[in-house]
């Protein structure tokens, strides 16, 4: 399969009819938001171009969403991309702030917030979270699993609430500790999405042949594994599965500095 035919397999939804008005969103369609199962009349971009450099990818993910919910996370995701911004620099992470963060800085407490919880993790050896940055992992987790398992949207208003959410940065973690945050999930054992869902064409089955140095020797095969989906090289990258207790896992990696997991409990499938 070429990269074409990949991007084209990867953007479409071929599972059932009822979940498209959940799941997809198109010009006209009649849809439901993603956050709070409301009629919506706008697209949600997942992730937002906030966290993206020009020029963007092609065909970015989209999911159906109301003006409300969709607009009341754009302060919240302008601090967070600021903040890791911010926190790069000035850990030496990065040689220059961004212009998006230039841009933004007389409205932003981002920058000060960056340089206190730096502050504290070299004294304390604990770096603080911020309850922003808890949100916008929130809303972002939500539309990769939705977008990539078809399940986990918002019906008749239930707030889709993560059981679990960490996150923490390139400075606190080791490079063994980031390279295995990064390996591709292996999902042999675990339960998979709906057919047709997005997420099927980073499956892959491998099975591997062993040479059995006794008789007694027991070979483990095939394997199972899902690789991340890469948005743009560099900025964003995320992982969705979901495990036999029906949690949902959602894996992301923002500027090769932020590394966070969420977890959303089983009451929340649909």
């Amino acid at each position: 399969m070429d990269d074409k035919e990949r991007d084209v397999s990867f953007k479409s939804f071929l599972g059932p009819d009822c979940l498209r008005s959940r799941v997809t969103f198109t010009r006209n369609g009649q849809h439901f938001c993603v956050y709070c199962g409301e009629k919506s009349d706008t697209r949600e971009h997942c992730p937002s171009k906030v966290f993206l450099s020009e020029p963007y990818p092609n065909d970015l993910p989209t999911l159906p969403a109301c003006f409300e919910c969709n607009n009341s996370f754009s302060s919240d995701e302008i601090y967070t991309e600021m903040y890791i911004d911010a926190l790069k620099f000035l850990s030496g992470n990065s040689n220059a702030l961004s212009d998006k963060t230039k841009r933004y800085m007389e409205n932003n407490t981002a920058f000060n917030d960056a340089q206190t919880d730096l502050d504290n993790f070299y004294v304390t050896g604990v770096m603080p979270k911020r309850e922003k940055i808890f949100r916008i992992l929130t809303k972002l987790s939500i539309c990769h699993m939705v977008y990539d398992l078809s399940e986990g949207y918002s019906v008749d208003g239930c707030s889709i609430i993560p059981s679990r959410i960490e996150y923490t940065t390139s400075i606190e973690l080791s490079k063994h500790e980031k390279d295995d945050f990064g390996d591709m999930i292996k999902i042999s054992d675990k339960k998979l999405p709906t057919i047709g869902s997005r997420v099927f064409d980073r499956i892959f089955v491998l099975n591997p042949v062993f040479e059995k140095e006794t008789e007694q020797d027991t070979l483990e095969g095939p394997f199972v594994f899902l690789d991340w989906y890469d948005v743009q090289d560099e900025n964003y990258s995320y992982v969705s599965w979901s495990e036999n207790d029906d949690t949902i896992h959602v894996k992301i990696v923002i500027h090769n500095f932020l590394y966070a997991e969420v977890v959303f409990p089983q009451s929340i499938i649909q």
